[in-house]
């Protein structure tokens, strides 16, 4: 008896969830982020949403102006919009990684930092190993002999974003956005964890790019999948 009222509980729980959901995809972009973020458990009525749903909504309301309701989504619903958005075909799209990852960070930048070093490490590390070179200062190396292009945050490890080839007046202003992106997910991962910040940047100067893209594609084919 008790079991039957628990699963009749939960089941009117999820068609509350439905009607909500439904209403909410009828109404104008705008007004259909204001209803979420307006009831009282905004957190599991966006997690009910199905990855699609939620995608398409996103796209009607703009990413940027969705922000909220991005730092609401589940760690699958990122997984599925990085899936969606960051991939021609077969390929790592750098741009839109810039783009999507940096909307990600800004939502929830300590989450975002425990997601990706959970759910997409490996194409992390690839797109910084696309945008970033690496060099680690032996004891008895002057920083300066590095160039001024490379920057540390702790005497250690020194970065420098790579830069793309000839750019237009457009490419800068994409290359300027995706360099803030790196300095605050640089910031962030070491600000989390040193260590962690220190293997990550190592990994992504190591790494096989070919076999790591073809191992992320494996994997973002087979949530798509599921």
């Amino acid at each position: 008896m008790e079991n039957d009222k628990l699963d009749k509980l939960a089941l009117e729980r999820i068609e509350k969830l439905h009607a909500k959901r439904q209403q909410i995809l009828a109404l104008p972009p705008k007004d259909a982020l204001d209803r979420i973020l307006q009831d009282p458990q905004p957190l599991p009525l966006v997690h009910s949403f199905p990855e699609q749903d939620l995608y398409f909504l996103i796209h009607d309301i703009g990413p940027q102006d969705a922000l909220p309701l991005l730092s609401l989504a589940s760690d699958r619903q990122w997984d599925h919009i990085i899936d969606l958005e960051t991939w021609q075909k077969d390929q790592i799209d750098i741009k839109s990684v810039s783009h999507w990852l940096d909307l990600l960070l800004d939502a929830d930048p300590q989450r975002f930092i425990r997601w990706f070093l959970a759910q997409q490490l490996e194409m992390v590390e690839f797109y910084l190993f696309k945008n970033i070179e690496v060099r680690v200062l032996e004891h008895d190396q002057d920083p300066s002999d590095l160039g001024d292009d490379f920057f540390s945050l702790d005497s250690t490890y020194f970065l420098r974003f790579i830069n793309p080839p000839d750019e237009d007046e457009a490419d800068q202003i994409v290359d300027d956005q995706r360099k803030k992106f790196l300095t605050k997910l640089i910031q962030h991962l070491a600000n989390f964890d040193h260590r962690t910040f220190q293997n990550v940047m190592l990994e992504a100067t190591h790494m096989l790019p070919a076999e790591t893209e073809e191992k992320c594609y494996h994997w973002r084919s087979v949530r798509l999948a599921e």
